[in-house]
């Protein structure tokens, strides 16, 4: 797995802890030079399905953590590890992380979490039973792996729960947050 750059969302106290998010929120907001980096430079994973839509650009997440700061907006910053190729990051030294755990979502876009919406949303009644940290996400890389495969088999059954089972180009995030 790569570490692919970082993903700054505004902060939720609530259970779930993962990618899906109010992530990027400055983006379009009047911070035309911020939406363009974006654009240009973060946003590629519908592009390129080699990408995941984060930032290894420790300029702009500063400007983005200034912005931030000067409006009061309680944020976080994520470090993505994923097996996509694109884009590689090492983060500086004297950076602290916290491992938070596994998540499975799109590289992109919304950043939708099958983890938030089928398990901690309690959405789906056959993973129930799931057992999850207290980020709202795996511990392990094993246990998201056999959650996918329920998923996959589910998918193959009928019954009115596949018909909420969101499909699409789900990837595996393992995710820490940094302490600024």
């Amino acid at each position: 797995m790569n570490l692919n750059g970082l993903v700054i969302q505004k902060r939720n106290e609530g259970l779930y802890q993962g990618i899906e998010g109010d992530n990027w929120y400055l983006n379009y907001d009047c911070f035309n030079d911020l939406d363009d980096y974006f654009e240009k430079n973060i946003e590629k994973a519908w592009e390129n399905s080699d990408y995941v839509d984060v930032c290894n650009d420790i300029k702009y997440i500063q400007k983005y953590i200034c912005i931030s700061q000067s409006k009061n907006i309680n944020f976080r910053v994520l470090a993505c590890v994923t097996e996509k190729k694109f884009p590689q990051m090492v983060l500086p030294d004297k950076m602290h992380i916290s491992f938070l755990g596994y998540d499975y979502a799109y590289s992109g876009g919304s950043y939708y979490s099958a983890v938030l919406n089928d398990i901690v949303s309690k959405r789906i009644s056959q993973f129930a039973d799931i057992p999850i940290n207290d980020f709202g996400l795996f511990e392990t890389y094993n246990q998201v792996i056999d959650f996918i495969n329920q998923r996959e088999a589910i998918k193959k059954i009928e019954c009115n729960e596949r018909e909420y089972i969101e499909e699409g180009d789900f990837i595996i995030y393992k995710l820490y947050e940094l302490k600024m």
